[in-house]
C-alpha cells in the first residue's frame, strides 16, 4: 500500500513539476527521486542518444544567490569531479537551468539508504560493521584530497543491490557554503542535519576531517542500536547546541538497555523537556524494535557484542572535542577491522578523572559550594583526630605487616620443603606437595586471618588448576570465610570468589558458573568505577570460557575480545594475559569451524609465550599442538607437521614419553602424515599412541578404537599405493563391529566406512564396498 501510494504522490508532483523533460546539459529530467530542503533530485537519462547513461540531477531551490553559487561551482567542479573511489558518487557536471538555478549532475545510485538495507536484510553486527568499513575507506579517500562533507547521515549513505555503499552529495555542502563557516542560525546558514552534525559544526567552529569522523560515529551508533545518540524536542538553535555540545549520549549498549526497558514497561520514559530526553536515543523510525528482526539476535545478545570494544569505538568517534576523536576515518575503519579480525582497539574509554573534570566543568558553581562546605567539615575533623592516631596506626600496621611477612614465610618454607617429609623424595609431584601443604594448613593454620586467606587461596587455585577439584574447594572456602567481614566489592574478596566460580568451570557446571562470573563482573567493575582492572580481564576471560563450552560461541567470542581490550590495557599487549585471551579466542574459532581465523590468533599467542616463557612448557606446548591442529583441520597438513613435531618432542623432553600432551600431538602429527601422503611415519607415532593407550587401561576404551580407526584409514590411503588392503579391511571391519563403534565421532566413523568402502573396491569387493559407502553417508556432518 505504502508502495503505490508513493507512486502515486511521485506520479502526481511529476505532472506539476515544470522541469518534468527538461533537458539540463546532456540530459532529459524523467522523475522525481526526492525532494528536500536544498532542492529537487531527479533521475535523467541521456538525451542525445549517443550512449545509454542514467544520472541523477539536482536542482537547487530558488531565492539562492545563484551568481555566488554558480563561482563556487565553477571553482569547486574539478576538485569534486576528480573524487575517484568506488564508495563516492561522482559529481559528474553543473550548471544553471533557464531561470537560473544551479544545478549539480552526479552518478546516480540505484540503491536504498544504508539503515534501510541493513534492517530489511537484517544484517548481523559484523555484517554492518563490514559494510560500514567500506564507507570510512570512501570518506577517507575524500579526505585526501581535502574535501569533507558536512552532511554524513544515512540517506546520503545509499548501498547497492549488490552490497556496494555509495556516499552522496560528496563536498556539495561545501560548494553551497563555501569555503568557511560563519556565525549564524543553525537551521539555514550552516545547512547541517542537528542529529549528525558535530559540535563544532553546530557552534560555529572550523571544519576538518574531524567533523565528518563525528557524523561517522552517530552513524555507526544508529546502525548498531536502531536509534540515534540524541534526541530533540523544538530543534532550536539553543536546544541543538546544548544537547549536542554538552549531553552525553548513552553507550551503545547502554541504549539497547534502555529501549529494551522502555518496550517492555520497565523503563520509564522522560518527560518530554527534562535534560535526559534531549540526550537519550531517539528511535530513527526505520524498522521495527525487535532485534531478532533486524539484528538476528535478542535485545540481551545484542547487548553483549556491543559492550567492550564496540562501545569505545563509537564513543571515540562522538567525543565532544575534535582532537580526542579518532584523528582520521582511516583510523576508524581500522578499529573496526581490528575488531572483526579479533585484534585489541586502539581506542580507550574515557578514564574516571577525565569524566570527573567535565562532570565539575558543567556545575563549576554548585560542585564549588559543595566542595568548599564539605573541606571545611573535614579538615575539622582531620585536625582533631590526625595527630592522636597516626602514629598509633602506623605502629599496629607495622606490627600486623611483621607478622604476615613471617607467617607466609614459614608456610613457604613448609611447602617447599614438603618433599622432604613424603615418601616419593626429591621425586614427589606437585600434586603430592600440595596435598602436604593442605594438611600442613589444616594442622597448624597460621595466626593472622589475611595470611590464612592467602595461602589458602594460593594453594586451592593451585590445586585447581591440576584438576585436583575436589581438594580445592574446601581451601578456597576457607579463604573466602576469612574475607567474609570486608565488603562485598574489596579486592581480596572478589579475587577469591572468582577462584570458586572458575572451580565450577574446571568441575564442568558451566550453567552454575555463568551467573556466577556475571555477578562478580558487575560488583568488579563498580568496585573499579569503571577503570579497566586485572581482575576484569580475569572474569571476562573466565566467562568467556563457559560460554564457549556452553556452546554460545557468538557471545564468547565478544566476551574474549572485551577480555583482551582490557588486558591489553592493564597489562600490555605483548603480556602472557593477552596470549590466553588470543589462545581463548582461537579456541571459540576452531570450535565454530573457522580454522583460518583459529590460526591467526594461535600464532599470535604462540608468538607471545615463545618470547615469555621457557622451552618445554607446558602453555608452550600446548599452543604449538593447537596451531597444528588448526592448521590441520585448514587443510595445510604440511605447514602443521612442524608444530606437531616440535611439540611431541617438547612434550617428550619435559615430561617424559609417556605423558599424556605428547599423545594429543602425536594423533594429530600422524593425521598429518596421513594427508601428505607419509604413510609410514603416520602408522609409526599413531601406532606409539595405541601402545601407550593400551598400557594406561585395563578396559578397551572410545579413544583406543578411534586410534585403531585412525591406523586403518591410514592403511586404507597406503592400500591405494601400494596395492595391499586386506589388511586395511581387517583393521577398518573391527572397527566397524566393535561395541563402542557408536561412541565415534560422526567424521571418524564417517572417514572410516568410507577408507573401508575404498579398500572393498581395490580388492574386488563391490558390494560391499557399496554397502559401506551407504553407511558412510548416514554420518554425514553437520555444524
Amino acid at each position: 500500500f505504502d508502495q503505490l501510494k508513493n507512486e502515486s504522490e511521485r506520479a502526481e508532483n511529476d505532472r506539476h513539476d515544470d522541469l518534468i523533460g527538461a533537458v539540463l546539459g546532456h540530459f532529459r529530467l524523467e522523475q522525481r527521486i526526492a525532494s528536500g530542503g536544498m532542492g529537487t533530485v531527479y533521475l535523467a537519462s541521456r538525451a542525445d542518444d549517443e550512449f545509454q547513461q542514467r544520472v541523477a540531477v539536482k536542482v537547487v531551490k530558488r531565492g539562492m544567490d545563484s551568481e555566488e553559487i554558480l563561482r563556487r561551482f565553477r571553482e569547486e567542479k574539478q576538485t569534486l569531479a576528480q573524487l575517484d573511489d568506488p564508495h563516492i558518487a561522482r559529481l559528474l557536471d553543473a550548471g544553471a537551468t533557464a531561470d537560473g538555478r544551479p544545478y549539480l549532475i552526479m552518478e546516480y545510485v540505484d540503491g536504498v539508504p544504508i539503515d534501510r538495507y541493513c534492517d530489511q536484510r537484517r544484517l548481523p553486527i559484523n555484517d554492518r560493521l563490514r559494510l560500514f568499513g567500506l564507507v570510512c575507506e570512501g570518506v577517507h579517500a575524500a579526505h585526501k584530497s581535502l574535501v569533507i562533507h558536512r552532511d554524513i547521515k544515512p540517506s546520503n549513505i545509499f548501498v547497492t543491490a549488490t552490497g556496494v555503499p555509495k556516499l552522496l552529495d560528496f563536498g556539495i555542502a561545501k560548494v553551497l557554503t563555501g569555503g568557511t563557516d560563519s556565525p549564524g542560525t543553525i537551521e539555514s546558514e550552516r545547512r547541517l542535519t542537528p542529529e549528525y552534525a558535530s559540535p563544532e559544526q553546530v557552534d560555529g567552529g572550523p571544519l576538518t576531517t574531524a567533523s565528518d569522523v563525528y557524523s561517522l560515529g552517530v552513524v555507526l551508533y544508529e546502525l548498531l542500536t536502531g536509534t540515534r545518540p540524541y534526541a530533540f524536542v523544538l530543534k532550536s538553535s539553543e536546544e541543538v547546541r546544548r544537547v549536542v555540545c554538552r549531553a552525553v549520549p548513552p553507550q551503545p549498549s547502554e541504549a539497547i538497555t534502555r529501549r529494551a526497558g522502555a518496550r517492555r514497561g520497565l523503563t520509564p520514559q522522560p518527560p518530554a523537556t527534562s535534560a535526559e530526553a534531549t540526550s537519550a536515543p531517539a528511535d530513527t523510525g526505520t524498522g521495527p524494535l525487535d532485534y531478532p528482526h533486524t539484528h538476528r539476535v535478542s535485545s540481551t545478545r545484542l547487548r553483549g557484542q556491543l559492550r567492550g570494544d564496540l562501545d569505545t569505538i563509537v564513543m571515540t568517534a562522538l567525543r565532544k572535542e575534535p582532537t580526542r576523536r579518532y584523528a582520521s576515518a582511516e583510523q576508524l575503519g581500522a578499529d573496526i577491522g581490528r575488531y572483526l579480525a579479533g585484534m585489541p582497539i586502539t581506542a580507550r574509554r574515557d578514564t574516571w578523572p577525565y569524566r570527573t573534570r567535565k562532570f565539575v566543568a558543567r556545575h563549576a558553581v554548585a560542585v564549588t559550594g559543595v566542595t568548599v562546605a564539605v573541606a571545611l567539615l573535614i579538615a575539622g575533623l582531620i585536625v582533631q583526630t590526625h595527630q592522636k592516631t597516626q602514629i598509633q596506626r602506623q605502629r599496629d600496621e607495622l606490627a600486623a605487616t611483621n607478622l604476615r611477612l613471617d607467617q607466609t614465610r614459614r608456610v613457604l618454607v613448609s611447602i617447599l620443603s614438603g618433599a622432604q617429609s613424603s615418601d616419593k623424595g626429591p621425586g614427589a609431584t606437585l600434586g603430592e606437595v600440595l596435598e602436604d601443604a593442605a594438611h600442613g594448613l589444616l594442622v597448624t593454620p597460621p595466626e593472622d586471618a589475611l595470611t590464612r586467606a592467602g595461602v589458602n587461596e594460593a594453594v586451592g587455585k593451585a590445586m585447581m588448576t591440576l584438576g585436583m577439584t575436589e581438594r580445592a574447594r574446601p581451601l578456597l572456602e576457607a579463604a573466602l570465610a576469612e574475607h567474609q567481614g570486608l565488603p562485598p566489592a574489596s579486592a581480596p574478596r572478589l579475587a577469591v570468589e572468582t577462584e570458586l566460580a572458575q572451580l565450577l568451570y574446571y568441575e564442568g557446571k558451566y550453567a552454575e558458573a555463568e551467573p556466577a562470573l556475571r555477578g562478580l563482573l558487575a560488583r568488579a567493575r563498580e568496585a573499579s568505577g569503571g577503570a579497566a582492572t586485572s581482575l576484569e580481564g580475569d572474569i571476562l576471560n573466565a566467562l568467556g570460557a563457559v560460554l564457549r563450552m556452553r556452546g554460545s560461541f557468538e557471545e564468547a567470542m565478544s566476551v574474549q575480545r572485551e577480555a583482551l581490550s582490557v588486558r591489553t590495557a592493564v597489562e600490555g599487549a605483548q603480556s602472557l594475559a593477552c596470549a590466553e585471551s588470543l589462545n581463548n579466542i582461537a579456541s571459540i574459532h576452531f570450535s565454530s569451524g573457522r580454522y583460518a581465523e583459529a590460526v591467526e590468533s594461535f600464532r599470535l599467542s604462540l608468538a607471545i609465550r615463545t618470547a615469555k616463557l621457557r622451552p618445554g612448557h607446558p602453555m608452550l606446548l600446548a599452543t604449538s599442538t593447537n596451531l597444528g591442529l588448526a592448521l590441520l583441520r585448514a587443510g595445510d597438513a604440511q605447514a602443521a607437521i612442524p608444530f606437531l613435531e616440535a611439540s611431541a618432542a617438547g612434550w617428550a623432553g619435559a615430561f617424559g614419553p609417556q605423558h599424556a600432551g605428547i599423545n594429543v600431538a602425536r594423533t594429530s602429527l600422524g593425521q598429518a602424515y596421513r594427508a601428505v601422503g607419509r604413510f609410514d611415519e603416520s602408522l609409526s607415532v599413531l601406532r606409539q599412541v595405541q601402545d601407550w593407550q593400551a598400557a594406561g587401561s585395563a578396559e578397551f576404551t572410545p579413544a583406543q578404537l578411534a586410534t585403531r580407526a585412525n591406523i586403518g584409514i591410514t592403511l586404507a590411503k597406503r592400500a591405494a599405493k601400494d596395492g595391499n588392503c586386506q589388511e586395511a579391511i581387517a583393521a577398518l571391519e573391527s572397527v566397524r563391529s566393535h561395541a563402542l563403534f557408536g561412541s565415534l565421532s560422526r567424521g571418524m566413523a564417517r572417514q572410516a566406512l568410507s577408507a573401508l568402502a575404498e579398500a572393498c573396491e581395490l580388492c574386488g569387493r563391490g558390494a560391499d564396498a557399496t554397502r559401506y559407502r551407504n553407511e558412510a553417508t548416514g554420518f554425514a556432518e553437520t555444524r
